[in-house]
């Protein structure tokens, strides 16, 4: 994950300059690596967190969440392709 601070007349809502602080979250994730629920909680539990810790208006506060689907020939971590099979094998 990672942040990006954009100038208040480059985001727009409803096709108007937004008027009031909104925040957007983009989470890459392995295709086939969350199920419908683990989206749903993860779109939640992100939500909760980023507002809490925004000091802005709560549950005012706009929270935008995209979850890109990324397939494993298309990751890759310290040099090799990513398998969901073998990161899903590892025992913490």
């Amino acid at each position: 994950m990672f942040f990006t601070e954009h100038a208040v007349d480059a985001i727009f809502m409803g096709g108007e300059v937004a008027t009031k602080p909104l925040i957007g979250l983009v989470a890459n994730a392995l295709k086939g690596g969350l199920d419908g629920a683990s989206k749903q909680r993860l779109i939640a539990g992100a939500t909760t967190i980023l507002r809490e810790h925004a000091g802005l208006n709560g549950d005012e506060l706009p929270v935008y969440v995209v979850i890109h689907e990324v397939p494993e020939e298309d990751w890759g971590m310290y040099g090799k392709q990513v398998s969901l099979a073998a990161l899903r094998a590892v025992t913490p």
